[in-house]
């Protein structure tokens, strides 16, 4: 839920907050959904297979870590992979090469579609969402959301299913 009061990006930045860090979405500090078990085991899971390519591809993956898309939308994927060499910026604001969102009970369908449209415009190339609830795994393009059965990088012989992320 965004708060009424607008803030500078600088301000926000510059902030810590007391529970779960908080997305900044032009001017507005915006809260994320809370991380339960399912949401916490996936995003470690991911963290874990993905981690396992780094030497060999060059996948580097961060959990919960900042991204300035915009100059005034700043938002926090559950995982952000970036592609040949690890961001050297705190808050890097050139697009990871996967980003990956993990419904959280309380999230909501329409905040989370707009949140994947941003990482679409910033440049994200491979953009995944996880729902450990419904057990269902999508990817997000320009047609929109897609349900897939697995999670496919054919250029580094990765494939992520259900099974993969303990979610069956």
């Amino acid at each position: 839920m965004p708060t009424d009061v607008l803030i500078s990006p600088e301000e926000y930045l510059h902030t810590s907050f007391p529970d779960l860090d908080k997305e900044y979405v032009h001017g507005e500090i915006v809260e994320r959904g809370l991380p339960d078990l399912s949401h916490s085991k996936t995003q470690l899971r991911f963290c874990l297979i993905l981690s396992r390519l780094t030497a060999a591809h060059k996948l580097f993956p961060f959990p919960e870590l900042r991204l300035r898309l915009e100059a005034r939308v700043v938002r926090i994927p559950d995982v952000s992979v970036f592609l040949g060499r690890e961001p050297v910026q705190q808050v890097p604001n050139h697009p990871p090469f996967i980003a990956i969102e993990i419904v959280s009970e309380d999230d909501r369908y329409p905040n989370i579609l707009k949140k994947l449209e941003e990482h679409r415009r910033f440049g994200v190339t491979h953009i995944w969402l996880v729902d450990p609830r419904l057990m269902r795994l999508s990817e997000y393009g320009e047609t929109g959301l897609r349900e897939v059965k697995a999670f496919l990088l054919p250029d580094f012989d990765l494939k992520i299913t259900l099974a993969d992320l303990g979610l069956c």
